[in-house]
């Protein structure tokens, strides 16, 4: 069983992003599933095998209408070549790099919301659908025109889509992958309802008919769609409602995710160098739009690994990184070769559509960020640094190997650019100096003089103050 506690902090509050809940306490979750089967000497995939389940764990009278968490793996593992990865960590190397492999579940619930949609047709054969739903680059005018185009029998570009009007038919909305499901089920109703009107006016039995190439057919007579709207045009409204549905049935989405990673074993930089995700979630009702969600949610989640970070100045209360200048996201060139993998299955439970959503199950189980590692470019900078001073006897630093450092970090020219950085003596030790320098003082990194509110004073104030007093406990 797994619990949620909540720390009063003078911060704001941890909350939905991306994937509300599941993204972040996945994280959390499968860290602790990878530590417990290290412990036992079991592969991580062999001991979530172990603790699958087909029934809800809160509610074991609840079976899930469909768990494909076991397969999603399997196929996975195949794919990515599991059998050949080395348990233990460290031991696979190339060059300076550092390489390994690792997996996570993916999970996110099927929500299941009300819907609504008016579909028209009009004497030319067009179909007309008018619903609230609104498209917000996931590809909902696609998938919506799909299944009128499909139940009235029309190609798609005799399909028109009006959405995000408040005086239409309202839907499920976009959000919390529950979407696409919902809003075409929704569509789907109002379509059967449409086809009843279609064959009664034709003189045609609706529980015989066939609509097919702009055509009604039943029996040995077939008559062109279009007749039935005769001058004006022939409309019909309707939405779905599941009724105790989710009380029976547990509705969910599963998949299984695969990363391989190299780290510098100099600098600690992390590189991503390929992904595999295996998801089970229903009928896929576009391939295309459906893969585009799940690669950016994958995108998304090497970001919240590895980039992103909000920076507090716990002296000022300060948020050091609050605009998109300083808050890293991932770009092209982060992101490594993507792999896609939807298992053929349909849900009959979840909807007329037998569909699910797919949208934050690309994120869920991808952001997996060790409690012991550092992970984004200042974290890594600062243990370099401090790994390094404990290790010489002085711990102090030179100005060129603190250049060496984060220049390799790929950090340096954004310091610069933030900070104003001088110099100035003051060390007990004795190095070699500058030609001209008072003999038994070496140049010091300093950063006193930095812009008491500029974007970057809080975090780069906090790195160079583990430059000039390095600590003594180094990284594991």
């Amino acid at each position: 069983m797994t619990a949620t506690r909540l720390a009063t902090l003078d911060l704001p509050e941890g909350n939905a992003m991306r994937a509300p809940g599941e993204a972040s306490g996945m994280m959390a979750l499968e860290i602790a599933m990878d530590e417990m089967a290290e412990k036992l000497g079991t592969d991580p995939i062999e001991f979530r095998i172990l603790n699958d389940t087909q029934v809800d764990p809160e509610k074991p009278e609840r079976p899930f209408s469909q768990r494909q968490l076991v397969e999603c793996f399997r196929i996975g593992a195949e794919r990515f070549c599991w059998s050949k990865r080395n348990a233990q960590p460290g031991r696979v190397r190339e060059g300076r790099w550092l390489v390994g492999i690792g997996t996570a579940a993916a999970f996110r619930n099927n929500q299941l919301t009300k819907s609504a949609a008016r579909v028209r047709l009009d004497r030319n054969g067009v179909v007309t659908v008018e619903t609230d739903m609104t498209d917000i680059g996931t590809g909902s005018y696609t998938i919506i025109a799909q299944t009128a185009a499909e139940m009235i029998g029309v190609p798609l570009d005799k399909v028109v889509v009006r959405s995000g009007d408040s005086s239409f038919p309202v839907s499920a909305g976009s959000g919390g992958q529950w979407g696409g499901n919902n809003s075409t089920a929704g569509v789907y109703a109002a379509c059967v309802k449409l086809r009843e009107e279609i064959a009664q006016k034709l003189g045609f039995d609706p529980a015989e008919v066939e609509f097919a190439d702009s055509e009604v057919r039943g029996g040995n007579r077939r008559v062109p769609l279009a007749q039935a709207a005769g001058e004006g045009s022939l409309s019909a409204e309707d939405g779905i409602e599941y009724g105790d549905l989710a009380k029976k049935r547990q509705q969910s989405t599963f998949g299984a995710h695969f990363v391989e990673a190299g780290v510098d074993a100099a600098t600690a930089e992390i590189r991503v160098r390929r992904m595999l995700a295996v998801c089970a979630a229903g009928r896929i009702l576009n391939p295309k739009t459906a893969r585009s969600q799940v690669i950016g949610a994958m995108t998304m989640g090497v970001g919240a690994a590895l980039m992103e970070e909000l920076v507090v100045d716990k002296r000022a209360g300060f948020f050091v990184n609050h605009d998109l200048a300083s808050y890293e996201v991932p770009v092209h060139a982060d992101i490594p070769r993507q792999e896609m993998i939807f298992l053929d299955e349909t849900d009959p439970m979840s909807s007329p559509m037998k569909a699910k959503g797919v949208a934050e199950l690309g994120i869920c189980g991808v952001a997996r960020r060790s409690p012991t590692r550092p992970t984004t470019p200042r974290e890594s900078v600062c243990a370099i640094i401090r790994s390094r001073s404990t290790s010489c006897s002085t711990g102090c630093r030179t100005w060129v190997e603190l250049l060496i450092l984060c220049a390799i970090a790929g950090i340096w020219l954004r310091c610069v650019a933030s900070c104003r950085m001088t110099a100035c003596t003051g060390d007990k030790e004795q190095r070699p100096t500058k030609a001209g320098a008072a003999p038994g003082k070496a140049r010091k990194f300093w950063a006193g003089k930095l812009p008491a509110r500029s974007a970057y004073s809080g975090g780069w104030r906090q790195l160079c103050n583990a430059i000039a007093a390095p600590s003594t406990d180094a990284p594991k």
